[in-house]
């Protein structure tokens, strides 16, 4: 895998991840990473037969909300057992 390659697929996962959450703007409807990533799995499932690069791309850009928000949960946890701890 070349340098270019790892990069290419983290700008094409990011416009994954605009181009879905600019959709669902436009539709009016509010979403967060957890919806987005579960429509992205749902678009890689009716597309079985895409090309291998849009699949890396799909699963890649899938990764990054899914870790994202992993992240963001345990950021949660340690901020409230902050807080629970500066009450004592």
């Amino acid at each position: 895998m070349s340098y270019e390659e790892p990069n290419a697929l983290y700008a094409e996962a990011c416009k994954l991840i605009g181009d879905t959450a600019f959709h669902f703007a436009v539709m009016g409807k509010e979403t967060n990473k957890s919806e987005i990533a579960d429509f992205l799995k749902s678009t890689l499932r009716e597309k079985k037969e895409s090309q291998q690069s849009v699949e890396k791309s799909l699963l890649y850009a899938i990764k990054l909300l899914e870790e994202s928000f992993d992240n963001e949960s345990k950021e949660s946890k340690s901020a409230f057992e902050d807080k629970a701890c500066q009450k004592k």
